[in-house]
């Protein structure tokens, strides 16, 4: 019986390690079977260099393996980043928000002068000063005043243009 036993295990123990090596020669021919099929329909792979190749080129990819090379040689000599400091603990302080009292003018023309001529046939020619042009005129507390003065032969051109908005009421 022991060698019943002993040639029974000899005989299950072969057709095991047989059905292994039968199992490992079908699973190389469906290796090569799918080489076969993406050779005779040119398949291409979809992995990442292949991809890299078809659309950059293979003279760009090499070049650019290349750079991210030197790239990581670089990171691992780079200092570590500093880590940003913890933020203070919430309740042993407290923010006071000051309010502005007023909004500086967008645009403040203190004094500038000012010069042409009117009139097609005989122009009359005058030069003048703009003063206190503002885009809050409340704040800057002046009034804004255009003065002119010209002349042509015998005609003379004197005014004084003043618009005061700085006040509660507004004069022109």
């Amino acid at each position: 019986m022991k060698s019943d036993i002993d040639s029974t295990r000899q005989g299950v123990t072969s057709k095991i390690q047989s059905a292994r090596g039968l199992v490992d020669a079908v699973k190389i021919a469906q290796e090569e079977d799918w080489k076969k099929l993406k050779a005779t329909f040119a398949l291409p792979t979809l992995d990442r260099a292949t991809l890299a190749r078809a659309i950059f080129g293979p003279t760009v990819v090499v070049k650019m393996e290349k750079v991210l090379g030197w790239i990581q040689t670089g990171r691992q000599y780079m200092p570590a980043k500093e880590q940003a400091p913890p933020p203070p603990p919430r309740g042993h302080g407290r923010t006071i928000e000051f309010p502005k009292e007023h909004v500086w003018p967008r645009f403040l023309l203190v004094k500038g002068k000012i010069s042409g001529e009117v009139g097609h046939e005989s122009p009359l020619a005058f030069s003048g000063t703009l003063e206190g042009i503002t885009s809050n005129p409340k704040l800057y507390g002046k009034p804004a005043a255009l003065t002119l003065l010209g002349h042509q032969g015998v005609h003379l051109l004197n005014a004084k243009i003043v618009i005061d908005h700085a006040g509660d009421t507004s004069v022109e």
